[in-house]
């Protein structure tokens, strides 16, 4: 895509989906016990972190917008 192509709803929530998918792959590689990644959630707002614990979080800036990549561990 060209710097002034608009992006869509659709492609913005699947490109921010595929980092995920890569950065939660690439953390399971180097974490030495086995678990479970659960699908990524990409939402215009924060969703509810009751009961999870925050193990990292990325600011980012895209086209002057504020993004946030976290990494959550869910109860139980």
């Amino acid at each position: 895509m060209g710097p002034d192509d608009p992006v869509g709803d659709e492609d913005f929530r699947d490109a921010l989906g595929e980092v995920a998918n890569v950065v939660g792959g690439n953390v399971k590689s180097l974490v030495p016990e086995s678990g479970r990644l659960t699908l990524p959630e990409v939402t215009h707002e924060r969703p509810s972190s009751d009961g999870c614990s925050l193990l990292h979080e990325l600011a980012l800036s895209w086209r002057g917008r504020a993004i946030v990549i976290s990494l959550w561990q869910l109860p139980g």
